[in-house]
Protein backbone atom coordinates (compact mmCIF):
# COMPACT_ATOMS: atom_id res chain seq x y z
CA UNK A 1 0.00 0.00 0.00
CA UNK A 2 2.85 2.37 0.79
CA UNK A 3 4.42 1.73 -2.60
CA UNK A 4 1.13 2.56 -4.33
CA UNK A 5 0.88 5.89 -2.50
CA UNK A 6 4.49 6.74 -3.32
CA UNK A 7 4.02 5.78 -6.97
CA UNK A 8 0.95 7.99 -7.29
CA UNK A 9 2.77 10.94 -5.74
CA UNK A 10 5.87 10.48 -7.89
CA UNK A 11 3.81 10.19 -11.08
CA UNK A 12 3.40 13.97 -11.06
CA UNK A 13 7.16 14.58 -11.12
CA UNK A 14 8.25 11.80 -13.49
CA UNK A 15 7.53 13.92 -16.58
CA UNK A 16 10.20 16.38 -15.49
CA UNK A 17 12.79 13.72 -14.62
CA UNK A 18 12.37 11.20 -17.44
CA UNK A 19 12.89 11.95 -21.13
CA UNK A 20 10.44 10.83 -23.81
CA UNK A 21 12.90 8.23 -25.10
CA UNK A 22 12.61 6.33 -21.84
CA UNK A 23 9.24 4.83 -22.66
CA UNK A 24 9.50 2.20 -19.94
CA UNK A 25 8.23 4.85 -17.54
CA UNK A 26 5.28 5.77 -19.75
CA UNK A 27 2.02 4.34 -18.51
CA UNK A 28 0.70 1.59 -20.76
CA UNK A 29 4.07 0.74 -22.32
CA UNK A 30 6.02 -2.42 -21.73
CA UNK A 31 9.77 -2.63 -21.23
CA UNK A 32 9.89 -4.96 -24.24
CA UNK A 33 8.47 -2.36 -26.63
CA UNK A 34 11.84 -0.64 -27.07
CA UNK A 35 13.65 -3.94 -27.57
CA UNK A 36 11.19 -5.08 -30.24
CA UNK A 37 11.41 -1.75 -32.07
CA UNK A 38 15.22 -1.89 -31.99
CA UNK A 39 15.23 -5.42 -33.41
CA UNK A 40 12.89 -4.40 -36.23
CA UNK A 41 15.01 -1.35 -37.10
CA UNK A 42 18.24 -3.37 -37.15
CA UNK A 43 16.60 -6.02 -39.32
CA UNK A 44 15.34 -3.40 -41.78
CA UNK A 45 18.78 -1.74 -41.95
CA UNK A 46 20.49 -5.07 -42.57
CA UNK A 47 18.05 -5.85 -45.37
CA UNK A 48 18.74 -2.47 -47.01
CA UNK A 49 22.53 -2.73 -46.81
CA UNK A 50 22.78 -6.33 -48.08
CA UNK A 51 20.68 -5.47 -51.13
CA UNK A 52 23.13 -2.78 -52.30
CA UNK A 53 26.11 -5.08 -52.96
Amino acid sequence: MISKVLANRLKIYLDKCVSQEQSVFVEGRSILDNALIAIEVIHALKRKTTGRR
